[in-house]
């Protein structure tokens, strides 16, 4: 069972079922927040907020149903830049292998931070990355955010505090590569969909609206370009995140994009700089599958300064948040 105490103000937290032989099961990310949109009625509601999801409409794309206004587990979701560090930490979401349901802590940093070496277990806090605790609310709960290896659905799913990162290889996962991507995250949603009922994880053209060209297509320029309806392109960097318009009739609709950077190889790097949100897609690339994903890159980076689009090389070992859309109409 879970028990969530009166008073709570909110936060996350996993659960798991267990056999005889002590071996998880299943486990269940519980998301204990007063954000509740409907999964149903394809509108676009702002008030009040703890039912706020945003339609996008900007643009010449095929019609879509609402979106989050907020990162998967994140305890706020701001239409604008928070007012402090608190309220823009609370923006944070959980990452995610792409394919794979268990959240894990994301950065935790009031500055900019280019890169956090990660050990093969992390075992105590380490500067600029979210800390886990146990169900006593005060142990460190150690987690291992770079395993050297693979894993099958089932192996994984007994760890859901180990992330999978080979060396030599960008996937994760044992299991037959076609079958496991084809299973994974898609239109259709899956028991691997990290999203809450009703929601499943958003597409790469469920983006395109956040693109100032009404044609855009889903390309990465090459160079730094204000290609997007952005509110704050002079203030993007001290504000370490975007505020983004959506709709196309009402400019005064937006939505601020946490720049909380993300896990590479055995690294969390570009925190403050980067902030790269997974979609379901997932295509072969020569002989390798790689997932899209919305890459926003602040101008103060030294790194792809300014360079934003859908990026279509996703390493499906890397974790990266992402924003659940409604399944149904």
């Amino acid at each position: 069972y879970c028990r969530v105490a009166p008073g709570t103000t909110g936060g996350s937290g996993v659960i798991a079922a267990y056999d005889s032989s002590d071996n998880i099961l299943w486990s269940w990310h519980v998301w204990v927040t007063d954000y509740h949109p409907d999964a149903t009625g394809n509108v676009d509601v702002q008030e009040p907020l703890t039912k706020r999801k945003l339609k996008f409409t900007y643009g010449n794309h095929s019609d879509q149903r609402p979106m989050m206004d907020r990162d998967l587990g994140a305890m706020a979701g701001y239409a604008g830049v928070p007012p402090s560090d608190v309220e823009k930490f609370k923006t944070h979401g959980f990452q995610y292998q792409w394919g794979r349901k268990d959240p894990y802590p994301s950065s935790y940093s009031n500055k900019p931070i280019k890169t956090v070496n990660l050990p093969a277990k992390i075992t105590e806090p380490i500067v600029g990355i979210m800390s886990l605790y146990g169900s006593d609310g005060v142990k460190f709960l150690p987690f291992d955010p770079s395993y050297n290896g693979r894993a099958g659905y089932q192996m994984a799913y007994r760890n859901p505090l180990t992330a999978y990162k080979p060396s030599g290889s960008q996937y994760w996962f044992t299991d037959d590569v076609t079958s496991s991507i084809s299973g994974a995250w898609a239109t259709v949603k899956t028991v691997h969909d990290p999203c809450p009922a009703g929601w499943r994880v958003a597409k790469a053209e469920e983006y395109y609206s956040l693109f100032s060209d009404k044609g855009y297509n889903g390309t990465l320029p090459s160079y730094s370009t204000n290609n997007m309806n952005m509110n704050n392109y002079n203030t993007q960097g001290a504000d370490k995140g975007f505020v983004l318009r959506y709709d196309e009739t009402d400019q005064s609709k937006t939505t601020y994009f946490r720049l909380c950077g993300y896990y590479a190889d055995r690294v969390f790097v570009q925190i403050g700089y980067f902030d790269f949100i997974w979609c379901c897609n997932c295509a072969k690339n020569g002989n390798t599958y790689q997932a899209r994903h919305l890459q926003l890159v602040s101008t103060a980076s030294d790194q792809r300064r300014g360079i934003n689009g859908i990026n279509n090389e996703g390493t499906l070992s890397a974790m990266l948040p992402l924003r659940c859309i409604q399944e149904k109409d």
